[in-house]
């Protein structure tokens, strides 16, 4: 066998034992995931490093067992550092940021409410503003204004039918259940006030 074969074979092998090893860090372990949900009893732990809202919706959904609606293209990350906490709070914490509803049904022992669902929603992205553009087509630039006002109203009827859904399982005489009412109060004035602003 010449020189060349041989280094050529002895490439090879050592390659194939390369992509053989798994990779981790310096002691063979893999690395540790983003996101870890932990539960126990009533009580949540969430640990999560600049991980993907999403993934750490999921994780702690199906850790608790609490159902969490919430659209996919939310792109928030977040890291957060929860230790034994109830999973109203941890939710509360975790969604500090963000606009959610959590819906509470009355609980099994002690009548303590119990987190029900929960109803995560997209939110519009702050910065600076863009520059008016002027359009040549006054027009256009109705219909485009009316299209607004149509989606956000369609936007708002959403969440009133999210929060119908939600009054379903709560006491209105509670506190939960008078915000929730009082956030449908506040969707369906802003519906008739751009109602008022299409006429």
């Amino acid at each position: 066998m010449s020189a060349a074969r041989k280094t050529y074979h002895i490439f090879l092998i050592t390659l194939t034992l390369l992509w053989a090893v798994p990779h981790g860090n310096a002691h063979g372990e893999a690395p540790p995931p983003d996101v870890q949900v932990t539960s126990t009893g009533d009580l949540v732990s969430l640990q999560a490093r600049d991980a993907d809202i999403k993934k750490i919706l999921r994780a702690f959904s199906q850790s608790t067992g609490i159902p969490v609606a919430f659209p996919e293209s939310m792109e928030d990350r977040i890291s957060v550092d929860i230790v034994k906490m109830p999973p109203a709070r941890a939710l509360a914490r975790v969604l500090r940021d963000i606009n959610h509803v959590i819906v509470y049904s009355p609980g099994q022992e002690n009548g303590a409410a119990r987190v029900a669902k929960v109803f995560v929603y997209e939110q519009a992205r702050g910065g600076p503003a863009a520059a008016p553009v002027r359009a040549s087509n006054p027009v256009s630039t109705t219909h485009s204004r009316e299209d607004r006002i149509k989606r956000q109203i369609a936007r708002y009827e959403e969440r009133i039918e999210a929060i119908s859904r939600g009054l379903t399982t709560v006491d209105p005489n509670t506190i939960q259940g008078q915000r929730l009412q009082r956030q449908m109060e506040r969707y369906q004035k802003s519906i008739e006030r751009l109602k008022n602003i299409l006429q």
